[in-house]
């Protein structure tokens, strides 16, 4: 066998095979939860999802350590408890599979909708789906906020602002990280537009846990949301704690790798924000997809 047959097999048996694809992201997914089963491994980072709501219903703060429910604290948005909702209220059996294959799905679908070859669709989920069995294994939600991230590119990219809004800042108030979607705002095509259904999908997502909890706790939940993000910020960069596996960063490279654990993020900020913002001068560009 030749290298260029070797070449074609690997990419049309392997990793241009949409079968192949399916069974990964899928199967893989579903042997993670069902391992976890098994093996009664503890399902701790479901727990602390299933209590968001729970505790928005009992105007319990959010974001206190409830050692005899979970390990660890909630870092989810006031948001989160009324997404949850739906599989907090079944039995933990089948809430936090449902869970799993929910987000792998969602991120499926998302990755399908791509702008670019079906090929190349294809091969993103044969190459990620081991990646897609770890998250799931942990019940993370990180499938969820993902594919927020693409579907809101997806959306920018068919002229769709509305929707392109509702996913980017879904996943901003379920998870702060989900921001970095605003970057698509260069490639809007009605800026204003872009603008207006911002304040829209903010003032919704803000209001929306109402539906299961009240004002009063509403507006404390978000402050005691703000309060646990700067304190969780400032326990990541405290290297006397023994943190291996937070504030993996440049800023945590640099602290660990030069022993400057007095490192001002924004010696790092600056530098990171003008190259991030470079790459908008090439307008001419802004429709260019990878075909």
């Amino acid at each position: 066998m030749t290298a260029e047959t070797r070449r074609h097999f690997f990419r049309e048996k392997i990793l241009y095979n949409q079968k192949l694809a399916l069974l990964l992201w899928f199967g893989l997914a579903f042997i993670a939860v069902m391992l976890s089963h098994l093996h009664h491994k503890d399902i701790n980072i479901y727990k602390i999802f299933k209590y968001v709501y729970i505790h928005a219903t009992q105007h319990k703060n959010l974001y206190l350590l409830y050692g005899h429910e979970y390990e660890d604290v909630n870092m989810y948005g006031p948001v989160f408890s009324v997404l949850i909702a739906p599989f907090a209220l079944l039995p933990d059996v089948i809430g936090s599979k449902l869970w799993v294959l929910g987000g792998a799905a969602l991120l499926w679908y998302a990755i399908m909708k791509l702008p670019v070859k079906k090929e190349y669709r294809i091969a993103i989920l044969v190459l990620c789906s081991h990646e897609m069995m770890n998250t799931a294994s942990w019940y993370q939600s990180n499938a969820y906020i993902a594919a927020c991230i693409l579907l809101g590119f997806i959306m920018i990219n068919k002229g769709k602002d509305g929707w392109a809004l509702f996913f980017i800042l879904l996943a901003t108030f379920i998870k702060i990280y989900g921001i970095v979607g605003l970057a698509f705002f260069f490639f809007s095509k009605d800026k204003l537009k872009f603008i207006g259904w911002f304040i829209l999908w903010s003032v919704v997502f803000f209001l929306l846990p109402l539906l299961v909890t009240s004002w009063d706790f509403l507006i404390q939940s978000y402050r005691d949301w703000y309060d646990a993000l700067v304190f969780k910020a400032a326990k990541n960069i405290n290297t006397n704690i023994g943190n291996d596996f937070q504030d993996i960063s440049v800023m945590g490279m640099i602290r660990r790798i030069f022993k400057y654990p007095e490192l001002n993020n924004m010696f790092v900020y600056v530098p990171a924000v003008i190259l991030f913002g470079l790459q908008y001068l090439q307008i001419k560009h802004y429709g260019d997809r990878l075909n």
